[in-house]
């Protein structure tokens, strides 16, 4: 059940919604009031309870390394914290069958990927377009994204393609669908890659 008050988020509550260690302290804080796309990001948070009820997502769009994936997930987070169920999956992953993780609680869970892909309150749907070079990849992320659409429940995509490619490669179908219910917003800035590189670099110096 989404509630009203937020909780506190733990360790468990990230590995089990699938979220890569290294996006675990991501929150729009790390953004400048000027970053493109943070507008729309904040609107998001700040009413996530709102969009979860009403199904609504976006699409991050914009160059390699500009932190589209770290927008998403600190989303994610905001989502989890007014116990929405969530899930964090790579879009050229999908072909794994199983989630079975040790969740550091003495439980364990086996289930299809597709399965809790497809049930969960928000999606983060990170990297689309880059299993397009598989048609039954391809073929797997329309069918998710047209169910999870279909049935009002929140989906967050990112992706490195502008909006025109994602039609090019989906089709004008496909790109009908989303824009029924995920609000496209181009992220652009600084290079989160570059600015990691920097600081790598300066501990090589020492």
């Amino acid at each position: 059940m989404i509630l009203n008050e937020p909780r506190p988020l733990t360790k468990a509550h990230m590995i089990v919604a699938g979220v890569p260690e290294n996006y675990w302290e991501a929150s729009l804080a790390d953004y400048p009031e000027g970053y493109t796309g943070f507008a729309a990001c904040r609107s998001f948070h700040n009413d996530v309870v709102e969009m979860l009820r009403d199904g609504l997502g976006m699409i991050l769009h914009g160059p390699p390394g500009h932190g589209k994936t770290r927008m998403a997930v600190a989303l994610l987070k905001q989502s989890m914290r007014h116990c929405a169920s969530a899930c964090f999956l790579e879009s050229n992953q999908i072909q794994r069958s199983i989630i079975d993780k040790d969740y550091e609680l003495g439980i364990q869970s086996s289930r299809p990927v597709m399965e809790l892909a497809e049930e969960v309150d928000l999606l983060v749907l990170d990297d689309l377009g880059a299993e397009h070079s598989k048609e039954w990849l391809k073929a797997q992320v329309e069918a998710l994204l047209r169910f999870r659409i279909a049935r009002k429940l929140s989906t967050i995509v990112t992706t490195n393609l502008g909006m025109k490619d994602l039609e090019t490669i989906y089709g004008l179908g496909m790109s009908s669908v989303l824009k029924e219910a995920l609000y496209p917003a181009k992220v652009a800035g600084r290079d989160w890659r570059d600015m990691r590189a920097a600081v790598v670099a300066e501990r090589f110096k020492k």
